[in-house]
């Protein structure tokens, strides 16, 4: 399972490493970059961010599925981004930063 960095590095067109990733948790509100959040392979179909605070999710990436499921995330080629709050991709330079929107129903 890839983490968010090789998918959204598609999506982008270019590398994009887990510190150019950030988001907040969407319990505690904590804003943090994804190389500082706790990562927990949950099995072969998803990988889980937590919050470094409270361990709370903060953002999926699993398969895709068959079914397109609204509002769950971004589909990128194979894998599926699930981001419960907005994300806030570092690209070309530190003030250059792709907004992705979040997700409602990133977690169900």
């Amino acid at each position: 399972m890839p983490w968010a960095s090789v998918v959204l590095s598609q999506l982008c067109g270019h590398g994009v490493s887990e510190p150019d990733i950030r988001t907040s948790c969407p319990h505690c509100g904590q804003m943090q970059r994804l190389d500082q959040a706790l990562r927990l392979d949950a099995d072969w179909f998803e990988v889980v961010y937590r919050c470094a605070s409270c361990t709370d999710p903060i953002l999926v990436v699993s398969t895709a599925g068959a079914l397109p499921w609204e509002g769950r995330g971004l589909e990128v080629g194979l894998w599926m981004i699930r981001n419960p709050t907005e994300l806030f991709v570092r690209v070309h330079s530190f003030t250059d930063e792709r907004w992705i929107p979040a997700a409602p129903s990133a977690l169900e």
